[in-house]
């Protein structure tokens, strides 16, 4: 951990956000609230993205029990959700996490949905917690921007019914609306204020079919995505690249301000990915943008050497 300390110290103007959200999760992971906090204090992070930094970090922080980190995590940004960090605490069982997320749901006026089958649990740590469980009429505004009734949404809205920032599971309503197809819920709460996560959940195995950039160029919503971009929703430039890539959207990559040195965690640049899947309008743009033919991935590996000799765009290589 002290390798990755001096790592943040000394280079933080060379680290992007990804590497920084790495570095993140192992300090949470592993009970670390110095670097934690030293992490989310980085100025090259600003509001936004510590924020949703540090709501991704809280699961990790809560899953392992390390009820310190939790405390650092909220000390930065009080204001962070609480539902699925309370109801991943009482399912395993993690009293001193729990107590701690009690206190600041009571603290900051917080509060969190929970499933019936929890709140037993719940009332045998702390006998007036049932206060801090969100209304029913919350909850149907969570069902109503998944199932697509904007008209009961926009019902609920003008009644003043809090928009939740997410579910019992970490889904985000703006991710559920955008993966459901549901348009319209999207603006609806896109002009209504909703609160904006980089990426709806965390999953470490499959974390960017969860960012809402990469989820709206899937479904091919151009609308939804420009007004994300407006806003700065973009967390994984890199597998947001790579899906415009995959989906032939040239006009969305090159509208997402592409970073020719990025990299994933083998030390493949969009060079190399392009030239390995044979995307020959990609591999020309990205050349054209200065990407660089002699980059090397951690195998010592080109471009070139990742691209069929069959491929079309191995002639791009043959100068």
């Amino acid at each position: 951990m002290s390798e990755i300390f001096s790592l943040i110290l000394e280079n933080t103007s060379r680290l992007d956000y990804r590497k920084i959200f790495d570095c993140l999760l192992v300090a949470a992971g592993n009970g670390s609230a110095e670097i934690s906090r030293v992490i989310l204090t980085l100025s090259v992070l600003g509001s936004g993205w510590g924020e949703s930094f540090a709501r991704l970090a809280l699961w990790d922080a809560c899953s392992e029990c390390h009820d310190e980190v939790v405390r650092c995590l909220l000390d930065i940004h009080p204001e962070l959700p609480l539902e699925c960090a309370v109801n991943l605490s009482i399912e395993t069982n993690k009293i001193s996490v729990m107590k701690v997320l009690i206190e600041n749901a009571r603290r900051q006026r917080k509060r969190f949905f929970l499933s019936e089958a929890l709140q037993p649990i719940l009332h045998s740590v702390d006998k007036r917690a049932f206060e801090l469980i969100r209304s029913p009429e919350e909850q149907q505004l969570i069902h109503a921007c998944a199932d697509g009734d904007c008209k009961k949404l926009e019902r609920l809205i003008q009644a003043k019914v809090p928009i939740p920032p997410e579910n019992t599971n970490g889904l985000t309503p703006l991710w559920t609306a955008i993966c459901n197809g549901h348009d319209e819920i999207v603006r609806v709460l896109l002009k209504s204020a909703a609160p904006i996560y980089l990426i709806g959940r965390f999953d470490p195995q499959s974390a960017f079919d969860y960012d809402l950039v990469c989820l709206a160029i899937k479904r091919n919503q151009p609308d939804i995505l420009q007004t994300l971009l407006e806003k700065g929703v973009l967390f994984f430039n890199f597998e947001a690249s790579t899906t415009a890539i995959i989906y032939h959207e040239m006009d969305v990559l090159k509208s997402l301000n592409v970073n020719i040195y990025d990299t994933d965690d083998y030390g493949n640049t969009l060079l190399h990915f392009t030239a390995e899947e044979d995307y020959l309008e990609a591999a020309k743009f990205l050349l054209s943008a200065g990407a660089s033919k002699t980059a090397r991935n951690i195998y010592g590996q080109t471009p070139a050497q990742l691209a069929h000799y069959r491929s079309r765009v191995v002639k791009l290589f043959q100068d």
